[in-house]
């Protein structure tokens, strides 16, 4: 289906009609609610700045806006598990699906953390910090070399990369919990201490690590660059005195986590067992999370292939995913793309991309290659969530609509087309009262055009 510009929004218009009573602004969302921004300051939430999550208020809200009073509550794309942990300081079992390991291993210290003996917990950091062994560890101390790949290489100072090998170094020896703390805490100062700032589709490199051109007008200074020392005493500072305050204990094995991609591992979520689903999946806007988190995934022990391996896994949202082996043989991604090609506002999307890729009129032709396999592989989770999901559960989802090529895509109302036909209904579409822009690029070419930014509510028949 070849389509133009005007013909692609004319159809666009056809389906966002048919929604318009549903559409509401909220006055109770705001930018802060829906992003990390309110999490930043808070007791444990603030010990990783995992900027892809929403706030744990969000959650509340929703909750009790969809009547929500009981469990199991399921998160398929858990992030840094603010929708499990949140769930559970209200009385509620919840289950998380998780593939990233960086967010996985967020998830499970927290719950280590705040599971354990907390006050004795926070004294073991203190007395560690006190003791600052790992800067007067002798040779008679084996100090492995940080692992890296291609990416993160040349990512810190020397003195910065040293302090860090010893520091992990002197880890040996220490309780294990204490030890998974400590070592947590070195993870999560990876990028204040490195030359490098997360940038959405990749880290971008200060002027002074030597990968640029050097300081000039248009050079990136991404500012401070922390000592090691400094950084990783503020560090376990923060966690000690969030330990020693913070109230909450989850309860036991009423948090439970699956690893991996819910594309693959939805079969462990037994069918009819969900009573809600609050969820964030990766939008469609080109991030590559193995890329802005590649300290971290490297920290962790992934070398170069497993990265890329990855990177093919997660949700395809970049313009490098391939399509996915499960395409021709997954019953959901069968049911999936049946779905997609019975709505004509994806086909005319899709149509109208394409024809620009084919022109060699789009940025990167891969965009058209990456739309289509975003909206089959999401679809496939909504055939799957909608299957695990009870009778009458909300299914809250919080995602953002884009543009490419000068067309505004209605990424939530083509969801919804979708879920309709799984079995699911709209009960509203909420919408943020300050609207997202366009990049420069679109905007140069096509004009301003805000974008909505919205949190659906669907709910199973």
């Amino acid at each position: 289906m070849k389509v133009n510009l005007n013909q692609a929004e004319a159809i666009v218009e056809e389906l966002e009609a048919s929604y318009e009573d549903l559409i509401v602004e909220n006055q109770d969302l705001n930018r802060k609610l829906v992003s990390y921004q309110n999490s930043k300051r808070l007791p444990v939430s603030r010990w990783f700045k995992y900027k892809e999550g929403f706030s744990a208020e969000l959650v509340e809200y929703c909750l009790d806006a969809t009547r929500v009073s009981q469990g199991p509550v399921l998160d398929p794309f858990a992030g840094s598990g603010t929708t499990l942990f949140t769930a559970n300081r209200l009385g509620m079992d919840s289950i998380g699906v998780e593939i990233l390991p960086i967010a996985q291993e967020i998830i499970h210290v927290q719950e280590l953390a705040l599971s354990s003996g907390s006050k004795k917990l926070a004294a073991g950091i203190r007395a560690f910090l006190a003791a600052e062994s790992w800067k007067t560890q002798g040779k008679e101390v084996e100090i492995s070399e940080l692992n890296e790949i291609p990416i993160t290489k040349g990512a810190y100072s020397a003195e910065n990369k040293i302090s860090l090998e010893r520091y992990l170094a002197s880890l040996e020896g220490e309780e294990q919990t204490l030890a998974r703390i400590l070592r947590f805490a070195a993870l999560s100062i990876l990028e204040s201490i490195s030359f490098t700032r997360k940038d959405g589709q990749f880290l971008r490199w200060d002027y002074r690590s030597g990968r640029s051109r050097g300081k000039s007008e248009t050079g990136f200074d991404k500012g401070r660059i922390w000592e090691f020392d400094e950084a990783i005493a503020v560090k376990l500072t923060e966690i000690a005195e969030d330990l020693e305050s913070f109230s909450f204990k989850p309860e036991k094995d009423r948090v439970s986590l699956v690893k991996g991609s819910v594309l693959r591992e939805a079969s462990q979520i037994a069918h009819g067992s969900v009573s809600a689903v609050v969820t964030s999946p990766p939008y469609l806007n080109r991030y590559d999370y193995t890329r802005t988190y590649a300290l971290e995934l490297a920290f962790l022990g992934l070398g170069n292939d497993e990265v890329k391996s990855l990177r093919q896994e997660l949700l395809s949202a970049t313009v490098e995913n391939r399509e996915k082996d499960l395409v021709t043989s997954d019953e959901a991604f069968i049911i999936a793309r049946s779905v997609l090609e019975e709505i004509p506002a994806y086909k005319a999307c899709r149509g109208y991309l394409f024809g620009l890729a084919e022109r060699g009129e789009l940025n990167n032709p891969g965009i058209a290659r990456m739309f289509e396999g975003y909206f089959t592989e999401l679809s496939a989770t909504l055939v799957h969530v909608s299957r695990i999901m009870q009778k009458d559960a909300p299914f809250v989802m919080v995602n953002d609509n884009v543009r490419y090529g000068g067309l505004a895509i209605p990424v939530d109302l083509i969801l919804s087309e979708v879920v309709k036909k799984l079995g699911l209904e709209t009960e509203v579409i909420w919408v943020l009262p300050n609207k997202k822009g366009n990049s420069s690029q679109q905007m140069g070419v096509h004009g301003r055009l805000p974008l909505r930014k919205c949190v659906y509510v669907w709910r199973k028949l």
